[in-house]
């Protein structure tokens, strides 16, 4: 009876032991996930407050681009309404 006594204190030991083990085990996993997820959300705050803090500045781009193209037709359309004699006279002058 001694003998299976300690051999079950034994195996009761290793069974304790490797409760602990895989707990710990569990709790790694468990915390290394919730990080995981601390750094998305992290991540994609980060993303949202830079685009809040850009929309002002591409708003004022797009303007600023539209313009530039308009600007463009305006002079496109200022070139073809330009007489023909004063086009030859331009093509003439040094570049």
């Amino acid at each position: 009876m001694d003998n299976k006594d300690a051999q079950l204190d034994k195996i009761l030991k290793l069974v304790e032991e490797n409760n602990r083990i895989l707990r710990g085990m569990r709790r790694s996993h468990n915390m290394a996930t919730f990080m995981r997820l601390v750094y998305i959300a992290i991540f994609i705050y980060a993303s949202y407050w830079a685009y809040q803090q850009l929309t002002p500045y591409l708003a004022q781009m797009k303007t600023l681009v539209q313009q530039v193209q308009d600007l463009n037709k305006t002079t496109q359309n200022a070139k073809e309404s330009i007489s023909p004699d004063l086009l030859k006279l331009l093509d003439k002058l040094p570049k």
